[in-house]
């Protein structure tokens, strides 16, 4: 092998010293091969920060636990907080790389409140060294109210609450491995007599801002729940079982055995097992946490022939050059092959235009290596058929693969399709790539910023820059786009602001040769907002801090270029970021809105309008009740905002379990949120029986169950709000963490409220809460501010006619208006 190898098959023999001791830099300072560190983590900017945390480690890699601290997404505490390598084997740890790895119970572990008890910070926890290896034991309890999922909780069914789950993970750590390995098991107690059906458990990371790969299989990839990979039976893809976050320096990757279904985004990325857990039965689940020191994935392919014991391999290696023959270093030599997954009616839920059943598959990126300073890159991959002898149910059962290199600067490279029979080289020559240098100006001549997507050619690393750019507001000349890429021909550039709100998106369509591309787009805006009194902005934004992968600068910048009124972040339990956002809209003379997410495991809370003086969150999600996060949130001068009411980290999706969640006075929030995954096509089956049964107190249980769309689902909640004589308005919020993602994006779903001449972040909070605004995803309505000023009540007697007027525009076109009453 040309490379280095990442993973050691041969054991380290050596007298090894077992160590527990205060958590400081010299912790190791005896360079022990294995141990445990108790207390605060040594890894830079880690997370676990509490006195009963703890760190193990050997002569590669240390792993933090969260046995005090909070979970990052404040579920059941125990999961992984903090992973760095050892520098040199020595005692000094490189930064933090994830957010969290963790063990899910059912997409999530919003556990409840059993009890009394609270079971999200009940962990048992036990480690030991025994010769060359740490063993990490955490014990947990998962329960919620109805693990049958019939709509009835066990305690009204049963006459008495069932016991919870019985969860225990073990964790071991070898001296000389880059990998941890991890077991599960479930114990469903024989005394329940409930079984927890439909349930999705498996393993799960998340990022620490930067970049997400996977499950292999499942491409292109979208935000989705519920997609069937790996061992699903009508797709058999032998590797479709891990995900990675990486960045230009390291990978990290979670794989686990029999893998069957997924659940994902830019942030975080799940594999489950999906079964139902049955009394007095115990369940196993077992997998991987690897991790290398440079931005590949091709040493998961190593670890899996070592592990699944696969000795027909050939290897795969060779030379990146440029034209002049000059070695090209830290190119990605991406390996395509052919993968496999299924659609499902769950997924068809979360992302449009999913066929439930309908098997899709493609040749897409399996594995990639970077070039060392030599230009040279080299797989370690099986020649013919899968670990158990099986083909994936397309019958593919030998290996054939493509090379596509990507490198900055670089024009894109793509092989012909390689067979493995032997041992192959296969050198690659990469021709320079394309300056492109881009404008925008509105119909009048005046330059505006702007967002311009490609399409026609993909760049698979996230690290090299996607489809999606965005004028820089910082730059010299805040109203270009200017960027490299790679020569292709038939390449169409569409720019867009405001679109497709106010203006339709402008495309060009040209051959990138080594001369560059340099046009102006003319962006014809239809309608004067601001002279009406509108303005509007997308209230639920991630920046860099935890799984948001989008650098504050960008987050303005991508804001301003989406023609979004004004500046926002909303970061999970954090206003780390708030006092700078303020200042970039200060000095543009921009509106500044502060935010924050707070993010209890069960529930996400938006308090917009917030102070940020502190940057701290302004109390512990892991133990507030959602009536002490509204009053909080009252307190400090926000709004506060039910975030994705019905999403697996909603709160109406977990009312039942939680804490103080039927508690009088935890309905004091102000907007449910509505994002862009919404379809009402469903609302039209609600009947007058169905309304009748929707409680207000109980929206989860009570729901009919031909509402399966969450945003469906929130609109019948504030529907049932106004009929009980709450005043519920909604909120837009995108939810978006990746600036430069092409179908989830800061602006994809926007508030538009009337101000009138009285442009700012007061105004807008006050016009939004008292009902002078609408959601949309396009279609702008001007509503007449005598007879339809929305948020207004408007009184009729008996024989008298009710006429509204508005204006509906959208530059898509509009197929049909629908009126809902009463209901």
């Amino acid at each position: 092998m040309v490379r280095k190898r990442l993973i050691s098959l041969i054991t380290t023999v050596a007298t090894l010293v077992t160590m527990t001791m205060p958590a400081t830099l010299t912790a190791a300072a005896d360079d022990s091969l294995v141990g445990v560190i108790k207390g605060p983590t040594p890894i830079f900017e880690g997370a676990a920060t509490a006195s009963d945390d703890i760190t193990i480690y050997n002569d590669k890699i240390a792993v933090s636990f969260a046995v005090g601290s909070n979970n990052y997404w404040n579920m059941t505490r125990g999961s992984i907080l903090d992973i760095g390598i050892r520098n040199d084997g020595g005692n000094a740890y490189g930064a933090d790389m994830t957010n969290d790895a963790e063990f899910l119970m059912d997409l999530w572990t919003a556990t409840g409140s059993y009890k009394g008890e609270n079971l999200l910070t009940d962990v048992d926890c036990d480690y030991k060294t025994t010769g060359d290896t740490v063993t990490v034991t955490m014990k947990t309890r998962f329960w919620v109210a109805d693990a049958d999922k019939n709509g009835v909780d066990d305690e009204q069914q049963f006459g008495a609450l069932q016991a919870p789950l019985n969860v225990t993970s073990t964790y071991e750590l070898k001296a000389g491995d880059w990998f941890v390995t991890m077991h599960t098991d479930i114990e469903n107690p024989a005394s329940n007599k409930v079984t927890y059906a439909d349930m999705y458990s498996g393993y799960s990371i998340s990022t620490l801002a930067q970049s997400m790969y996977g499950p292999y299989g499942f491409y292109p990839e979208v935000k989705t729940t519920g997609i069937n990979i790996g061992k699903a039976k009508d797709v058999q893809e032998a590797f479709g079982e891990f995900v990675v976050t990486y960045s230009p320096d390291y990978a990290v990757s979670v794989q686990m055995d029999d893998a069957d279904s997924y659940k994902g985004s830019s942030g975080y990325k799940d594999i489950y097992k999906h079964q139902n857990l049955e009394p007095g039965k115990t369940y196993g689940f077992q997998g991987e946490l690897l991790v290398s020191d440079q931005s590949e994935t091709a040493s998961i392919m190593d670890r899996y022939i070592a592990r699944e014991g696969i000795a027909d391999t050939a290897t795969l290696s060779g030379v990146v050059k440029d034209a002049s023959g000059k070695p090209v270093s830290d190119a990605y030599v991406i390996l395509e092959k052919t993968g496999v997954y299924q659609q499902t009616a769950k997924s068809a839920g979360y992302t449009a235009g999913f066929e439930d059943g309908k098997v899709v598959a493609n040749m897409q990126p399996f594995l990639w290596f970077k070039t060392d300073a030599d230009g040279k890159y080299s797989f370690n991959l099986p020649k013919t058929g899968y670990a158990d002898g099986t083909a994936n149910i397309l019958g593919n059962g030998d290996y054939t693969y493509k090379l596509k290199v990507e490198a900055a600067g670089y024009t894109t490279y793509e092989s012909d399709l390689i067979t493995l029979s032997e041992d192959t080289a296969q050198d690659i020559s990469l021709e320079s790539g394309a300056k492109i240098h881009l404008t925008a100006v509105d119909q009048d001549g005046n330059k505006i910023p702007f967002k311009v997507t490609i399409t026609g050619l993909t760049s698979e690393m996230k690290t090299l820059g996607g489809s999606v750019y965005f004028s820089d507001a910082f730059a010299s000349d805040k109203y270009s786009v200017d960027f490299n890429m790679s020569q292709a021909k038939n390449i169409t550039f569409t720019a867009t602001y405001d679109a497709s709100y106010d203006s339709a998106p402008v495309s060009f369509t040209t051959d990138v040769t080594k001369s560059g591309v340099s046009h102006k787009f003319v962006i014809d805006r239809k309608v004067d907002l601001h002279e009406a009194g509108w303005y509007q902005m997308d209230n639920h934004n991630h920046s860099d801090y935890g799984d948001g992968s989008t650098t504050i600068q960008d987050l303005y910048s991508i804001q301003v270029a989406q023609g979004l009124d004004f500046n926002l972040v909303s970061d999970h339990d954090t206003r780390i970021h708030n006092a700078e956002m303020a200042k970039f809209a200060a000095a543009d003379g921009r509106a500044f809105l502060s935010n924050i997410e707070i993010s209890p495991g069960w529930g996400h809370w938006g308090a917009i309008g917030v102070d940020y003086s502190s940057p701290n969150a302004f109390l512990d999600p892991s133990t507030a009740t959602p009536k002490q996060i509204q009053e909080a949130s009252h307190k400090l001068g926000a709004l506060s905002i039910m975030h994705h009411p019905y999403s697996d980290y909603g709160f109406l999706n977990n009312q039942e379990s939680v804490k103080g969640g039927n508690e009088e006075g935890w309905d004091g929030f102000d907007f449910l949120e509505l994002q862009d995954t919404i379809d009402l096509s469903e609302l039209s089956g609600i009947t007058a029986e169905d309304w009748k049964t929707i409680d207000k107190n109980h929206l989860s249980k009570t729901m009919p169950s031909t509402i399966t769309n969450m945003d469906a689902k929130t609109v019948v909640s504030a529907m049932a709000f106004w009929n009980n004589g709450q005043k519920k308005y909604f909120s837009a919020g995108s939810d978006a963490h990746d600036a430069h993602n092409a179908k989830l994006f800061s602006g994809v779903i926007r508030e538009f409220a009337y101000l009138g001449n009285d442009y700012s972040a007061k105004a807008y909070l006050d016009a939004i809460s008292a009902g002078n605004s609408y959601i949309t995803s396009a279609p702008i309505i001007l509503p007449d501010m005598e007879t339809t000023k929305f948020g207004s009540t408007v009184e009729a007697g008996k024989n008298d006619a009710l006429k509204f007027k508005m204006q509906v525009m959208s530059v898509n076109g509009l197929d049909k208006i629908y009126l809902y009453r009463n209901g």
